[in-house]
């Protein structure tokens, strides 16, 4: 191999004068990363160097693709880990990476990122360098995205753990039967128990780091048959289906569940995630409050309330909720995102 430049690596068996100057032209365009290579059989091409690989970030270059286009020519999606990302973007610190995808602007697949992401990044890295507040960079790339959504009506779905029930409310007093008799009370107890039986098994397969999301669903269906006023059954099993992104069951089993317990704080929570993850505002905004008026010490309800806010530029509004999660959560994971936030 023969480093030519920074920006042009050659493999070339021979590479003649005409052609080196072709992929040096190339070479030296701004989009180029991180650098072009020339391959075994390099030669020159009408626009474009024949046998060369050209990575460009942001953009395409039509006459590298429009004369030998079919002729082993081949589209790849490339995956960035973060330590390609710091030497890449240097201004860029782990905890950014976190808020960019907690805000739904990036979205990681096993700790790597999309050649998709790298055109955000770089503008986020630049505006970092220049020294724009982390609050001011997220308000403004939410508001390109959300300009950009209008358009293609697809809402990047950001990663969040719902909230799960686990454990069984106190048994009350038997519901009236539509079929009294003799032993309608034992079979109204025997039904409790077996879909108290079946949450149970329900709620161990879904936990721990060996979940069997699909044996848990199971579960919960049989107990939700036993007892379809099982509410914690009816929760968990719609977490499910928004951990599979099956957003339209997993919505109508929260409204469900809601109808049932109008007291749900986990229905009314996970509800607004919903609705945020489908660009739905207004309606979050509305079930995040349910929740909190439910239970106003749950810090990520606080939190996510907050970011809603802020997408719809009411930021005097977000902040009490910021503050309330910092005072939650002192050690949680946003608590920095929080207190920049809150402060500005």
């Amino acid at each position: 191999m023969e480093r030519i430049n920074s920006k042009l690596f050659s493999w070339a068996s021979i590479l003649d004068d005409k052609t080196r100057e072709q992929a040096l032209t190339t070479a030296r365009l701004s989009i180029i990363y991180p650098h072009l290579a020339l391959m075994p059989d390099a030669h020159l091409g009408l626009g474009a160097t024949v046998g060369s690989v050209i990575p460009t970030l942001g953009a395409v270059i039509p006459a590298a693709v429009g004369v030998d286009i079919g002729c082993g020519m081949i589209a790849v999606r490339t995956h960035y880990a973060v330590k390609d990302l710091r030497v890449m973007y240097p201004a860029l610190r782990d905890d950014h990476l976190r808020y960019l995808e907690k805000w739904g602007l990036i979205q990681s697949v096993a700790g790597r990122y999309s050649f998709a992401d790298l055109t955000l990044l770089k503008h986020a890295a630049s505006e970092i360098d220049k020294g724009v507040t982390l609050p001011a960079l997220l308000r403004t790339l939410d508001a390109q995205r959300q300009g950009q959504l209008a358009f293609d009506f697809q809402p990047a779905r950001s990663e969040r753990v719902p909230a799960r029930v686990v454990s069984l409310p106190v048994a009350g007093p038997p519901a009236p039967t539509l079929f009294p008799g003799p032993h309608a009370q034992e079979m109204q107890a025997a039904s409790h128990a077996l879909a108290a039986k079946y949450f149970l098994e329900g709620a161990e397969l879904d936990d721990g780091e060996d979940r069997d999301l699909t044996a848990a669903a199971t579960a919960y269906r049989r107990a939700a048959l036993f007892d379809p006023l099982l509410v914690p059954a009816v929760v968990n099993l719609a977490n499910i289906y928004y951990e599979r992104d099956e957003l339209v069951e997993a919505e109508a089993l929260y409204e469900k569940a809601i109808r049932i317990d109008r007291d749900c704080f986990e229905a009314y929570f996970n509800l607004g995630n919903i609705h945020h993850d489908l660009g739905r505002y207004s309606e979050a905004l509305a079930a995040y409050g349910e929740a909190l008026t439910i239970n106003p010490a749950y810090p990520e309800a606080h939190f996510y309330l907050a970011v809603t806010l802020e997408k719809l530029g009411r930021s005097p509004e977000a902040r009490p909720h910021w503050k309330e999660y910092r005072r939650l959560a002192p050690d949680g994971e946003f608590v920095a995102l929080a207190a920049e936030f809150s402060d500005n």
